[in-house]
């Protein structure tokens, strides 16, 4: 089956090119995809999940180097993303919406890692230090 949008009726049987080379009707399924999850259709997320969730992993995991962590990331993303769809100001921008979100929450974790890493360190120095002076 090839990476364009097929099917006409946005069941499950869609396959959007998910590197960013939408065709017409890819745009399209998009746009109504998003119209139909601004109206609160569940199963129009679904398929934007299905659809982009590989590819998200993969950014996320490329970022984190850490599969669990990217899941997670994924997970929150993609809850951000249902939350948030109003703030889409392009329907036919999803793609690259949904994946500055995941960069932004694995970016957000990596800051955390590393203040807990420099917390960590600082703890150890110290236990150290009080260890060579008592």
């Amino acid at each position: 089956m090839s990476q364009e949008a097929v099917g006409e009726d946005l069941g499950d049987n869609i396959i959007l090119d998910t590197g960013g080379h939408y065709g017409q009707d890819s745009k399209n399924i998009v746009v109504e995809l998003v119209q139909r999850c601004l109206a609160g259709d569940e199963q129009a997320f679904t398929l934007i999940a299905d659809q982009y969730g590989g590819l998200l992993l993969r950014t996320a995991y490329l970022l984190l180097h850490d599969e669990e962590a990217a899941k997670d990331v994924v997970q929150e993303a993609l809850f951000l993303a249902w939350k948030n769809m109003h703030t889409l100001r392009e329907p036919a921008f999803l793609r690259a919406w949904l994946i500055k979100i995941v960069v932004n929450q694995a970016t957000s974790v990596k800051r955390q890692l590393a203040r807990k890493a420099a917390l960590l360190r600082e703890q150890l120095t110290q236990q150290y230090v009080d260890a060579t002076i008592h």
